[in-house]
């Protein structure tokens, strides 16, 4: 039986990332590993459909010049989602909850789109803690399915089982 390729919105943070040098960083640090799993993340086409939205496309067209091509080149890989009333509904939930508020447009695109997973490398915002419960919490209310949250490594753990 053949899986079916997850679903899954790579946050910008995953793509600065993968255009970063690793040798930068001690081998034993969590920016090292982001890094590199961050990297291979973009070699797994057979198991993840990479997908990609207007506010990542806008960071990444925003950053610096020096990095603005090769972030850009990395996100060329990416199916577009599209804006709806579902993903303006759910920004608006999102928001209200206290999440910042690009990071809850971003997860309205995830929730509306019904992504496997939201895949980032920023713990201060995505991946905290608090943020997690909260769109778990939203997301039973409005009958949604839980957005998961992943770092790349824990997709990696993911898709090895």
């Amino acid at each position: 039986m053949v899986k079916k390729p997850l679903k899954v919105l790579v946050d910008s943070s995953v793509y600065g990332a993968a255009i970063e040098d690793e040798a930068r960083y001690p081998p034993d640090s969590q920016a090292y590993w982001d890094i590199v799993y961050s990297k291979a993340l973009f070699r797994l086409q057979a198991k993840i459909s990479v997908y990609g939205c207007k506010p990542i496309e806008v960071e990444l067209t925003e950053a610096p010049q020096a990095y603005r091509s090769r972030l850009l080149e990395r996100y060329a890989v990416a199916s577009p989602l599209r804006g709806s009333t579902k993903v303006a509904q759910l920004y608006r939930e999102f928001l209200r909850t206290g999440i910042y508020a690009p990071d809850s447009l971003i997860l309205a695109y995830s929730s509306a789109h019904k992504m496997d997973a939201l895949v980032t490398v920023n713990r201060r915002h995505l991946k905290r803690r608090e943020t997690i419960r909260i769109v778990g919490k939203l997301s039973r209310k409005l009958g949604l399915r839980p957005l998961v949250i992943l770092l790349p490594k824990e997709l990696f753990q993911i898709i090895q089982t």
